[in-house]
């Protein structure tokens, strides 16, 4: 299994991503969202923009490992409200054990999200000290 890093970033119009949602509520939500991500949007105030990011999120990761349905990639939250990513079924197989980043982003009409497949967890790599630094 390869050790390096890859990734891939996707965007979403929420826009146009609310239209679609309109138009086929049930539709999207089913095939796009699991049950734990549908329950997360719903009464919030601007719930077509945490989808949005949610399924720019599933179209990044589906672009890394090239196989799995929308559904087959969850998007969930720490505590702390971080995100990160449970796969299933091909998804899962497909990652293979790799470890999956996911930074998600969005302003008023564009929803973002960055994904990272490196290498398995055992397997990561001691970040240098720039790193350290940059993420804080």
């Amino acid at each position: 299994m390869s050790d390096a890093w890859r990734f891939a970033q996707a965007q979403v119009s929420i826009t146009r991503f609310e239209s679609a949602l309109a138009r086929h509520p049930q539709r999207l939500l089913m095939r796009c969202f699991t049950a734990q991500e549908q329950a997360f949007s719903e009464g919030r105030r601007s719930a077509a923009q945490h989808l949005a990011v949610r399924f720019a999120a599933k179209r990044a990761t589906r672009a890394l490992l090239g196989v799995g349905a929308l559904v087959q990639v969850e998007v969930v939250r720490a505590d702390s409200g971080a995100p990160s990513l449970r796969l299933h079924g091909a998804a899962a197989h497909a990652a293979g054990g790799r470890t999956v980043h996911v930074s998600l982003s969005h302003d008023a009409d564009t929803a973002v999200a960055l994904v990272a497949l490196g290498p398995a967890s055992g397997d990561l790599p001691v970040p240098s000290a720039t790193a350290q630094r940059v993420a804080r």
